[in-house]
């Protein structure tokens, strides 16, 4: 939820916020053999932080962890480059680990010399804190486990292990055995290219392996999970006999565990099973492989040369690993077909076919090369200068933290930029109807990074730190992936010059990366001159989207009336030009700016509906995530939790769906989810959501970026309420330092800390600190909303609370009336005015104007009969200040009654000072009964003794007024 949807739950809450934390990392369990044994092993806890550095490389996130270690993606600042940093564990017991370290370091350098396609390149080798890393290249993509799933061709299937054989074939020319093949350790990058990866358990082929093991009938289990920690190394399902029984292995072994990882891909099930090493042995030896029909065609040839491999005698295998895919790849059909055409015959139709096909393949040639032509067009907007030029730009705007904002944000365009080369190629070869639709998708999309690289010329400390969300952002987009989208853009844009479509969307984007980056002023006026130019040459779908984009802008500047107009406007026409994509989008957040900038939870709830009609209209089965957190917020509002808890969680699947879990999207559903989920009374429920929510954007954007202010001030909050001041306050000043650090002092978020430590030092009795606080926060407040907005009725609210405090009455007097003009102007009645009202009467009480202090109490007393259940405490309030009014006044009779009412629905109130000071006053109306206001303000003074230093003159007069006759 957004800081201002957060503040006006809050208020409708009955309390001061919505809130949040963070959780430490989970302890990972590895399952082991060690020695035959099967041992648990936890990993190493001193795992290093994002943003901290293992040698030169910055840590960016964990990716992963194994047996053998835990691997980090990471950022080399020195060759700007993503990298994957594989963190070796230390063994559980070890006599000899300098031997074993320098073991390892020789296999990882001799990896280093090794530059082959299909191996994972180990770019650096060394040992920190007394642990062996290694930093090897960084793959975006799948494993082969993976990537077989969704394989349904021989001949593709029979194309990815012909790669990682060609791997593990270059691995043992230079002397090394891999010991551990199977389709987890095999990387298939987004660009179709294999690797083979994790050569963590290879030693060079000269070294022995250790003693061997019994693998006899009580041998363990297997586990294809298990890996191999002592003179069994290797995943047991993979391994040779060899290997399972700890003899001296080498490329036959390698041979064996790619053969079992190749028959199970055919298959779905592996040629051999046993239930321990013992039993997998004897199958292996048997030579009978598992009965299995295959999944995918087995071509006969394939079958026998995998079936030779799967001896169990290494001599009897092939020769090596090259023999292997020899073997492989020599289809018998086609000599079949080269001895026909030697032989004659039908010659005339060979002739035919082997010229269609000869020119075929020319043409495909042909279109691969202008195919590959067009997806490097990529390479002109991200290179080596482009990546120079955006180091200097966040150099020059002053940042604190560029190394870090470089780290973040490079890798994301990266990524970026090598999706869209491989989308580009595939749109290019695509012969459907669809292609020139998303090859122009695609042109503009790529326009993006274009304008977001050089909106960073200009950048400022501040806009700096939105970089990173903006890549983020960037990266997330998969318009060109929607065939529905993409018909719909074509008939649209049918009768619209092609090149005027792309120059609007390009201008669409320049606006919208000013927008990320923080220049709401540029944006805005960019987009007002080109709706004026849109609708002048009557191109109302493309002026749709430009008014979107001014609609924004008014949203960023907080300027809510425009940006309805604005969104309203792209909203109709979006809905007359068929565009249910744009229109869902509008129409969600229209619902947001509705609800959290204009308060107006009525218009929203509309909105929400009509964005529901949309999503209706594209097919899609549930609402979007922003939706849904849309009606979450606006069920908070209304105080109803359950409702709100349910809206946000199904927010977070959505964005789960949607984004993945790595996402901003998703940590803001967990944010969301956690508020309601607190705000319902389960407080450890939303503290372990919380955690997640900050874990997850620790991870993107470091320890000290912005983004993290108002999740660290959500688990303040959540902290305060438990006591625990210490740790309130801590959060509550990171996440005001990461404010003021990067964006300097100004915004809402700065704002609400500033009012999260008010509360504290009001807490710790600090009133003029609490004072200066709350004024901050209130000329933040006016600087960055709407004069009537909600949350400056709430911060005058809380400043006049403190201004009765340190008894500046009429000061306070001037806050309440103010907080209670704005609400009369915005037409809010019940309790929300009933809190305005109380403050009134109380200051007009101190003030000695007792006929106007009972008559505000009277009329919060009749707002609280009307929407209060008769036993809820919180009439309470009402009546106790009604009754120190009627005592004021001398009216001691009536003044008991009142607060004899008061105190008995008051009971154990969570609020002790309110249910003290009625005691005290209830004892002051009884005075002719000193028995029974002996006991009062014995109970009193028992109740304020926690609390004497922020009351003393109360606490004192508790104690020196509690004794019997």
């Amino acid at each position: 939820m957004d800081v201002l949807g957060q503040q006006t739950a809050r208020a409708a809450a009955g309390s001061r916020g919505l809130r949040a934390s963070s959780e430490a990392g989970a302890i990972e369990c590895e399952e082991t053999l060690d020695a035959g044994v099967g041992a648990l092993r936890t990993a190493d806890d001193s795992r290093p932080a994002p943003d901290e550095r293992v040698g030169r490389f910055i840590v960016l996130e964990r990716l992963g962890a194994g047996a053998m270690g835990v691997v980090y993606a990471a950022w080399d600042p020195q060759l700007e480059r993503r990298v994957a940093i594989k963190l070796l564990l230390p063994p559980a017991v070890s006599d000899d680990e300098p031997r074993r370290q320098a073991r390892l370091l020789r296999e990882a350098r001799a990896l280093a010399k090794l530059a082959h396609p299909n191996i994972v390149g180990v770019y650096e080798a060394g040992i920190i804190d007394g642990r062996v890393f290694l930093a090897m290249e960084y793959v975006e993509g799948e494993t082969l486990r993976a990537r077989l799933e969704r394989v349904a061709s021989t001949r593709a299937l029979l194309d990815l292990f012909l790669q990682a054989g060609r791997g593990l074939a270059a691995a043992h020319g230079a002397g090394i055995v891999h010991r551990d093949f199977k389709p987890e350790n095999v990387l298939v990058g987004e660009d179709g290219r294999v690797r083979v990866v994790d050569f963590g358990l290879a030693r060079a082929l000269e070294a022995r392996a250790d003693a061997p093991v019994d693998a006899g009938p009580g041998a363990p289990p297997i586990a294809s999970s298990m890996t191999a920690t002592g003179a069994i190394m290797g995943t047991p399902a993979y391994l040779s006999p060899e290997g399972l029984t700890g003899r001296e292995v080498g490329p036959a072994a390698d041979q064996f565990g790619f053969c079992v990882a190749a028959w199970e891909a055919y298959h779905g099930r592996r040629p051999f099973a046993g239930r321990s090493v013992g039993a997998l042995l004897r199958a292996i030896e048997s030579g009978e492989v598992e009965p299995a029909r295959p999944r995918i065609p087995l071509p006969g040839h394939v079958r026998r040369a995998l079936l030779r491999g799967l001896r169990a005698e290494s001599g009897q295998r092939w020769p090596s690993m090259d023999a292997l895919l020899e073997a492989l790849a020599d289809d018998p059909r086609r000599r079949l077909r080269g001895a026909l055409a030697l032989a004659g015959v039908a010659l005339m139709a060979l002739v035919i076919f082997v010229g269609q096909r000869l020119f075929d393949h020319r043409a495909r040639v042909q279109a691969q090369a202008r195919c590959e032509d067009e997806a490097s067009r990529v390479d002109v907007v991200w290179n080596d200068d482009a990546r120079a030029r955006l180091r200097a730009n966040l150099s020059a705007s002053g940042a604190h933290n560029v190394e870090l904002l470089l780290a973040k944000t490079a890798p994301l365009l990266e990524g970026t930029a090598e999706r869209w080369r491989a989308a580009r190629y595939e749109a290019c070869l695509d012969d459907d109807a669809l292609g020139p639709a998303r090859a122009a998708c695609l042109d503009e999309e790529l326009s993006r990074v274009t304008a977001l690289l050089d909106s960073t010329e200009a950048l400022e400390s501040a806009s700096a730190q939105r970089v990173v969300r903006a890549a983020v952002s960037l990266a997330a987009r998969r318009p060109c992936e929607d065939d529905q989208a993409l018909r719909q853009r074509a008939t649209r844009y049918a009768a619209v010059d092609p090149a005027e479509v792309v120059a609007a969307h390009r201008r669409v984007g320049e606006i919208e990366a000013l927008l990320e980056l923080g220049d709401h002023e540029g944006a805005r006026r960019r987009a007002a001159q080109l709706v004026v130019t849109l609708e002048r040459r009557e191109r109302p779908s493309l002026a749709a989207e430009a008014h979107r984009a001014l609609g924004r802008s008014w949203e960023e500047l907080q300027r809510g009336a425009e940006a309805v107009e604005s969104y309203e406007r792209a909203y109709t026409l979006a809905v007359e030009g068929g565009d249910d994509e744009l229109a869902a989008a509008v129409a969600a957040r229209l619902l947001w700016v509705e609800s959290s900038l204009r308060g107006d939870d009525a218009r929203a709830g509309l909105w929400a509906r009509l964005a529901r009609a949309s999503d209706r209209r594209l097919g899609r089965r549930a609402p979007s995530a922003k939706v849904l957190a849309g009606e979450g917020m606006i069920d908070a509002h209304r105080g109803d939790f359950e409702a709100a808890r349910g809206r946000f969680t199904a927010a977070v699947a959505s964005a789960e769906a949607e984004f993945g879990r790595e996402h901003p999207e998703y940590s803001d559903a967990l944010n969301n989810l956690a508020i309601a989920v607190e705000l319902g009374g389960d407080h450890a429920g939303a503290r372990a959501l919380y955690r997640r929510s900050l874990a997850i954007q620790e991870q993107l954007y470091g320890r000290e970026h912005p983004q993290l202010s108002e999740v660290l001030n959500n688990l303040g909050q959540l902290e305060e309420a438990a006591g625990a001041l210490d740790e309130a306050e801590a959060l509550y000043q990171r996440a005001l330092a990461n404010q003021q650090r990067s964006v300097g002092t100004e915004g809402m978020v700065t704002a609400v800390s500033l009012s999260n430590l008010s509360y504290v030092a009001k807490a710790r009795c600090q009133l003029d600190r609490a004072l200066e606080y709350a004024a901050q926060s209130l000329t933040l407040r006016r600087a960055s909303l709407p004069a009537d907005h909600p949350h400056i009725i709430d911060a005058l609210t809380e400043q006049g609370v403190l201004l009765v405090d340190l008894g500046r009455f009429e000061e306070a007097l001037a806050r309440f009336d103010e907080a209670r003009r704005i609400s009369d102007q915005r037409g809010i009645v019940g309790l929300e005015q009933a809190r305005r009202i109380s403050g009134q009467a109380e200051a007009h009480l101190r003030l000695g104007h007792l006929e106007r202090a009972a008559a505000l109490f009277g009329e919060q007393r009749a707002i609280y009969e009307d929407t209060l259940a008769p036993d809820d405490p919180e009439r309470s309030f009402a009546l106790s200040g009604l009754g120190r009014a009627r005592l004021a006044e001398g009216r001691r009779t009536e003044a008991a009654t009142l607060l004899r009412q008061a105190l008995a629905l008051a009971g154990d109130h969570h609020d002790v000072i309110h249910v003290a000071l009625i005691e005290l006053a209830l004892a002051d109306a009884l005075d002719d009964r000193e028995l029974e206001a002996a006991a009062l303000t014995q109970a009193a003074a028992a109740r304020l003794e926690p609390r004497r230093a922020c009351y003393p003159a109360e606490y004192e007069r508790a104690r020196a007024s509690s004794r019997a006759p």
